[in-house]
């Protein structure tokens, strides 16, 4: 994704490249030997990802991803407490719990008609998306939390949005994020595009009541990364999203918020509502689309 308004040629869809394809033939066959689900690992839930990632650029960037995806799926330890002390354990217990997280958030999807007009309509995961449309995401937290974005485009290409980006996207914000603060990516009326790049896009939306330094430290190796020129016609895809669930005690509605078109007109829409479990130390939301 880009943030930007413009004209943009088609796009072609391509498959995924031959390693993506090997690595999710393996996994079928591991899971109808076993004939019981997989547990949950970068390679379990992210290998047509991974594959991708393999086909287009260096086995070092892959390993950085799996990394990332490693931390995204760790559960950390709800604050003040350690497995093998039962005093500690006690204390913490008798502490007052911290306020469940909860996290509104709503893509959208701008396009134009050959009259001019300008649509907005809301983005639901595993919607079709082509460069005929723009791209913009709210988020809100109900607490005091810290919150990290984080985006894969159809190449396997991640790129960091929040607290740590190459642009600035949000209005000076970083973290801990206050409640009841939206957050707009991008902000005002600018959107993002799609790029040439085809197959699946991800974005992450990690929200935790303390820092996640092993995440932080992950994601400031990418924010140091430039993407190697690729030809975009004969990259590989990324066939399916590598959803991440942490955490996750429900959803339900939203609220109703107000976002700008390209055209500074004024967008009335709702919002999803993802809630933590109770004993969560924190949440992790995956939103996806397929971008053709």
């Amino acid at each position: 994704m880009r943030a930007s308004c413009t004209n943009r040629p088609e796009a072609r869809i391509r498959s995924a490249g031959p390693l993506a394809a090997i690595m999710m033939t393996s996994a079928l066959f591991v899971s109808c030997l076993t004939g019981s689900p997989l547990i949950d690992t970068a390679m379990t839930i992210g290998r047509g990802l991974l594959g991708t990632a393999l086909d287009n650029y260096a086995p070092a960037y892959k390993s950085d991803l799996e990394l990332f995806l490693d931390a995204v799926i760790r559960v950390p330890k709800p604050p003040g407490t350690l497995q093998d002390s039962d005093a500690v354990l006690a204390t913490a217990n008798a502490k007052a719990e911290p306020e469940p997280i909860a996290l509104d958030v709503v893509l959208l999807a701008q396009t134009q008609d050959a009259d001019g007009k300008v649509n907005v309509e809301t983005i639901e995961d595993g919607d079709r998306l082509t460069q005929e449309h723009n791209i913009k995401f709210s988020v809100r937290v109900n607490r005091t939390c810290h919150l990290y974005i984080i985006s894969i485009d159809g190449s396997g290409w991640l790129e960091p949005l929040f607290p740590f980006s190459k642009a600035r996207l949000s209005s000076g914000q970083t973290n801990p994020v206050p409640g009841g603060v939206t957050l707009g990516f991008p902000a005002g009326s600018d959107w993002f595009y799609l790029d040439e790049f085809t197959g699946v896009e991800t974005l992450y939306f990690v929200a935790s009541h303390e820092p996640r330094e092993d995440l932080e430290r992950i994601l400031q190796k990418f924010v140091a990364k430039e993407r190697p020129a690729i030809d975009a016609e004969s990259a590989a895809s990324v066939p399916a999203p590598a959803v991440v669930k942490r955490g996750f005690g429900g959803k339900r509605k939203g609220y109703t918020m107000t976002v700008q078109s390209s055209d500074s007109a004024e967008h009335r829409v709702d919002t999803s509502r993802f809630v933590s479990d109770l004993e969560a130390a924190g949440l992790v939301v995956t939103r996806w689309f397929h971008h053709d």
